[in-house]
């Protein structure tokens, strides 16, 4: 935990350090913490496959025409840090147009992708474009390539919860992802029962995946290393759609990402 706080320090990630459980960094191994902080760092200065992910990206998001648009930041090559953006935040909490539909879209999409995932989900690179009704998301290189059955189980997870498998599908998933223990509180972790009214806040973030990593504490799991860029992209989704307020349909988002993947 200290270790990412001293990475992050100064950067906009800081204040989203403390919404980090604890007791995360207790079920998965320092070696994969290491490994995973190297791998994300080397991707954010790795331009060529940086600008690759994007144009793939935008042509699938393209493809799925949902109201949104797909760019890549703009970066200088002298004094860049590892996760210290050069992106001006383009839209304030107040803002008269809502981006969190969007925001779960891409979400849900690049899971059911293949390739790289964008991990920064944050409100302030969801923009109007000027010229037509579309939002434009400008990625930043946070970005990671899950495992295929990290990936797999996941997709597997959000078919039961949201595409209408059944109940022990969503257990073989939780399994699969070694957090079966957990799974009632797993649950509450996308909207719970509120598939199609769901609110989400960063504190409820923090106490529902509190809740779930002590859980598997207590029954010795060992988490996959994949789970903690999982972390970062529902952590800026939350404070996304925190931001953004009210509430969402996340079973039509989850419908529409897949309509044509």
């Amino acid at each position: 935990m200290a270790f990412w706080r001293r990475l992050l320090e100064g950067t906009s990630w800081q204040a989203l350090v403390g919404y980090v459980s604890p007791a995360f960094f207790q079920l998965v191994s320092p070696r994969d913490i290491s490994r995973t902080a190297y791998v994300l760092i080397r991707n954010w200065f790795d331009e060529s496959t940086f600008r690759a992910l994007v144009q793939e990206r935008a042509a699938s998001i393209q493809a799925l025409d949902c109201g949104l648009a797909v760019t890549g930041s703009t970066r200088r090559r002298r004094d860049r840090r590892a996760f210290l953006s050069e992106i001006a935040p383009c839209s304030e909490p107040n803002s008269h147009y809502r981006t969190g539909e969007q925001a779960l879209i891409l979400f849900f999409h690049q899971i059911y992708r293949e390739g790289p995932i964008l991990l920064d989900l944050r409100r302030c690179h969801f923009c109007p474009k000027n010229d037509d009704d579309r939002l434009n998301f400008i990625a930043t290189p946070l970005y990671c390539t899950w495992s295929p059955s990290f990936r797999s189980a996941m997709r597997d997870l959000y078919a039961a919860f949201y595409g209408g498998a059944s109940r022990a599908d969503f257990m073989s998933a939780l399994t699969s992802l070694g957090i079966a223990p957990a799974a009632d509180a797993f649950e509450r972790a996308f909207g719970g029962e509120r598939k199609f009214a769901a609110r989400f806040l960063l504190t409820e973030f923090r106490a529902t995946f509190h809740e779930v990593f002590l859980r598997c504490l207590e029954t010795r799991t060992t988490l996959q290393a994949d789970f903690l860029t999982l972390g970062i992209a529902l952590a800026t989704l939350y404070d996304h759609l925190e931001l953004d307020g009210g509430t969402y349909d996340v079973a039509a988002c989850y419908a529409r990402a897949l309509s044509r993947t």
